[in-house]
């Protein structure tokens, strides 16, 4: 009974020190060596860009499977955690962990130049501004940049070509530089033009006119620098027509003038009667009558459209008469006026008349007429000369 406890118990410390040096063996053979990790020294990165953070290795290496992590005291790790973002241009401290599966881990560091070549974005609209006044091209012109952000107000203007006091199209150069010395430029025009009407107004608003009568219309426009061409138009051409705001009766009607100056307009209506007349001609104005003659006058009325009737008188009609044709009678001797009249318009023609012989009024006196006359002489005339017993 002795002797089995005896070798029981020598078994069971084979058995234990057995245990042991596979525990020795195993400890011996466990990875104890974080993996191998060297970094680069000159990397880079534009500013706005993300770096990876595979970027920063040189070198890594280990027996098993390991991870890598990156971290930044000022910088942004993405939501993945395999890239980072700085907020400047600038250097940056940058850590770089590499763990393996057993649990060892090494970390190492290094800097990242952030750095800024991109020039300003510059952008430029044309614009147009009034003969005489400011260039102001403030809000149409402007600047950004990713890492200085607004550099509007850096922004150079070259407007050397710009004749603001004559009417045109002029190049205008913009030019900025940011911080980092990354520099922009652009070219827009401006047109310079003269200020638009704001109002137009005629000397007149209604007119009536008669045959062939015309009347010239005048524009103001406001404000007085407005250096545009009045455009003017008739409603009807054919009862008036228009140029320069010269009116012209065209026919009888009404019709309606307009002037035009840009956007603004003012207007005239205009009323086309029939024609009165204007003068009146006589083909004679001193006229002598022997006893019992008679001329006729002839009237032209002015305008040649008028369509009235001649009137004629006289001023005295002992001494000479006139018909409704114009024709002047000899009445008796003396002087007087034979006017022809078209509604207002008249004409005058002096008349002498010859005076009466002293045979002629004793022939009255008696009552003899013109064919008792004409019997006499002829009678006289035919008498047989007297004998010379």
């Amino acid at each position: 009974m002795g002797k089995k406890k005896t070798i029981l118990v020598l078994v069971l410390i084979l058995l234990l020190m057995g245990g042991a040096g596979a525990a020795a063996a195993m400890y011996l053979k466990a990875d104890r060596q974080p993996p191998e990790l060297t970094l680069r020294t000159d990397v880079t990165v534009e500013f706005g860009q993300s770096l990876s953070m595979y970027e920063l290795i040189d070198r890594v290496n280990d027996e098993s499977s390991f991870s890598l992590s990156v971290s930044a005291p000022q910088g942004s790790v993405s939501a993945d955690g395999k890239s980072i973002s700085f907020p400047s241009v600038g250097s940056f401290q940058v850590e770089l962990t590499a763990s393996d599966e057993h649990g060892n881990a090494v970390t190492q560091d290094t800097t990242v130049e952030v750095v800024d070549t991109t020039p300003p974005v510059l952008q430029a609209e044309e614009f147009t501004i009034y003969v005489d006044k400011d260039l102001a091209y403030q809000g149409h012109v402007s600047a950004t940049d990713a890492a200085d952000g607004d550099l509007t107000e850096s922004i150079k203007v070259s407007a050397g070509k710009v004749k603001l006091s004559e009417p045109g199209r002029y190049p205008i150069t913009y030019s900025v530089t940011d911080r980092s010395g990354n520099s922009a430029s652009v070219t827009s025009y401006v047109t310079v033009v003269y200020p638009p009407a704001k109002k137009i107004t005629l000397n007149e608003t209604e007119v009536w006119l008669a045959g062939n009568e015309y009347v010239q219309l005048k524009a103001k426009v406001k404000p007085s620098d407005w250096h545009g061409e009045v455009e003017w138009s008739s409603s009807d051409p054919e009862v008036a027509e228009v140029s320069d705001g010269l009116v012209v009766w065209k026919s009888e009607g009404e019709c309606v003038i307009t002037a035009r100056a840009g956007e603004k307009e003012a207007q005239c209506s205009v009323h086309c009667e029939s024609p009165r007349p204007t003068d009146v001609r006589l083909n004679k104005y001193t006229l002598n009558l022997a006893q019992n003659e008679s001329f006729t006058l002839t009237a032209e009325v002015l305008p040649s459209n008028w369509s009235g009737t001649v009137e004629w008188w006289s001023s005295d009609p002992s001494v000479a008469g006139v018909d409704e044709n114009g024709t002047v009678t000899w009445v008796g001797g003396g002087s007087c006026t034979i006017t022809a009249s078209a509604e207002e318009c008249f004409a005058q023609c002096e008349v002498e008349c010859a005076r009466r012989s002293i045979q002629d009024f004793l022939d009255d006196l008696l009552g003899l007429n013109d064919d008792e006359q004409d019997n006499g002489q002829e009678h006289e005339d035919s008498a047989e000369p007297p004998s010379d017993e």
